[in-house]
């Protein structure tokens, strides 16, 4: 299935940055004035439905790197053994004129995953129209070649079934991100409209807002303090050069990965209660109009 690509009309670091501000400004000025057209409810909304599709999109990704993955191994597998096939059946059937034919004309060099499925499945043509009880090997039987085969295919089927979520999650993600970006540019020329760059609040929302991304990204992010002030409590306090927001990744007592416990925090810190005991790690990333930031070094705190 192809589905159509949609380009973004700016960066994504940028819109999220860009909508971030924008919410943070229209907060502050919210008693004088707010643009209807997309009020702050909806501003909160539109972004937490980027974010959570932003999250899915991730999601999928990871879905098609592992199924890319797992394909790749059996496909490996099962060339290795078309090759012990093909030079097998050649070998065995030269003095046999009708099957020495069939085995002739077959290869095992391809390196793309189509070629290779070719290749194998001319080899199991042959192997099931000649002798099927010969094997090249006392575990390479033809039975066990065929449901190979079709488990590879499977797996080939089920890339593809991968790679069409993760691109028809990636297509909702970006027309979210442009419909965050639109509505920002809407509301930025009405509100620089109402307020002269002269006026308090107009000079606040020229300096807040980003319109282009950011000179440079963020630089690594630094976690200066990781302590457990309490039984059940995590303090952590963090910055990053350069960074406007940022993300507390999170992974407690055997949990398999990190996941994100704030997300475009606006301060340096971050608090926690009702943790389990255990060791719980922490990493920070810091974001701006152009880029994240690389990932801080894990802090691990001890709660009690």
């Amino acid at each position: 299935m192809h589905i159509e690509e949609v380009v973004l009309l700016a960066s994504l670091a940028l819109i999220k940055a860009r909508a971030l501000a924008t919410k943070v400004v229209q907060e502050n000025i919210l008693a004088t004035w707010e643009f209807t057209d997309w009020t702050l409810s909806q501003m909160v909304a539109d972004r937490a439905a980027y974010n959570a599709q932003e999250v899915l999109a991730a999601v999928k990704d990871s879905n098609e790197a592992a199924a890319r993955g797992t394909l790749n191994a059996a496909m490996d597998q099962l060339h290795y053994n078309t090759k012990i096939g093909v030079a097998g059946g050649k070998a065995h059937f030269h003095a046999d004129p009708v099957n020495s034919a069939r085995f002739a004309r077959l290869l095992a060099s391809e390196q793309d995953v189509e070629g290779r499925l070719t290749e194998a499945l001319e080899l199991k043509t042959a192997w099931e129209n000649s002798d099927v009880t010969w094997k090249p090997t006392n575990a390479l039987t033809l039975a066990a070649f065929q449901a190979e085969y079709a488990a590879a295919v499977a797996l080939r089927d089920a890339l593809v079934d991968a790679q069409d979520e993760a691109s028809a999650a990636s297509k909702v993600k970006n027309v979210l991100a442009n419909g965050l970006w639109g509505n920002c540019v809407r509301w930025y020329e009405v509100a620089t409209t109402i307020y002269a760059e002269n006026t308090a609040i107009g000079a606040d929302i020229r300096a807040q807002i980003p319109v282009s991304p950011a000179a440079q990204a963020p630089a690594q992010a630094v976690i200066s303090v990781a302590t457990s002030p309490a039984a059940g409590a995590v303090h952590l306090e963090y910055d990053a050069e350069h960074a406007t927001s940022w993300d507390v990744l999170h992974k407690g007592p055997g949990d398999p990965a990190f996941t994100n416990v704030a997300t475009d925090a606006l301060v340096k810190v971050y608090d926690a209660t009702g943790l389990p005991a255990g060791a719980h790690d922490y990493k920070v990333v810091g974001r701006n109009s152009k880029d994240d930031g690389p990932a801080s070094a894990v802090s691990t705190v001890a709660v009690g």
